[in-house]
């Protein structure tokens, strides 16, 4: 009797659970560009990507860091774990991004964020 009664419940237990194919999961990416008027490319890297990346390296749930350097533009994408939203991480890497010294001319664009 036991086992036909684990038997059951076992069986309604397990037609009740929420199964996904592909479950939702979205990985929170930041977005940080900026804009100079370096057209050296290794000083444009020593100037501005570098101290960028400097104060990027040590957020909370960062699990990459991936930079460009072109002519007068940098681009500096950072990919997040899931335990925040995008929201929190663009806010969180807008606040880190607020100390930083870069050259004269040279701005920050909005951060962006997106998802993977």
């Amino acid at each position: 009797m036991l086992w036909a009664l684990l038997s059951v419940a076992g069986v309604f237990a397990f037609a009740n659970l929420k199964l996904a194919l592909f479950p939702d999961i979205t990985f929170p990416v930041v977005v940080v560009s900026a804009t100079s008027h370096e057209f050296d490319v290794a000083q444009n890297e020593r100037t501005v990507t570098t101290p960028l990346e400097s104060a990027l390296h040590g957020l909370p749930g960062v699990t990459r860091i991936h930079s460009l350097t072109y002519p007068q533009f940098v681009v500096v994408d950072l990919s997040f774990d899931v335990s925040q939203g995008h929201t929190q991480r663009r806010d969180q890497v807008a606040a880190a991004l607020a100390g930083v010294r870069l050259p004269r001319g040279t701005r920050v664009e909005p951060v962006m964020a997106g998802r993977v």
